[in-house]
């Protein structure tokens, strides 16, 4: 014999687990009694001034506009360095050029094969 028909000859098939009659209809009603009722006291909280709170954006403006001009003057002193790199970047002579092309050891017939390849 298995275990089961051991289990269903000793005990049967009815089901041992019942709910008892009503329970459900009750159950709630059995919760909310078991509840305390004392009322609970009541905190208030302090209310917010709204001077203060005025403060605080104005405090955050101020704060906000002393970033915004220190950045805005930085890159308007920085520009003129900046618009003066890049210009010397691209404005380069043709003797700097033909000092890189005798370093590079360049000949015209190798400039023009590296036109021609790159078309």
């Amino acid at each position: 014999m298995n275990e089961e028909q051991l289990i269903q000859a000793q005990f049967g098939k009815e089901n041992a687990f019942r709910v008892p009659e009503g329970y459900f209809e009750t159950f709630v009603g059995s919760v909310m009694e078991k509840i305390p009722t004392n009322d609970a006291k009541v905190v208030e909280l302090p209310q917010r001034k709204k001077w203060r709170m005025a403060v605080r954006v104005a405090a955050a403006a101020c704060f906000a506009a002393l970033l915004f001009g220190v950045g805005y003057s930085w890159f308007a002193s920085n520009d003129d360095a900046r618009s003066n790199a890049v210009t010397a970047v691209y404005e380069t002579d043709d003797a700097s050029f033909d000092d890189m092309a005798d370093y590079a050891m360049i000949d015209v017939g190798d400039m023009y094969c590296y036109v021609a390849d790159n078309k």
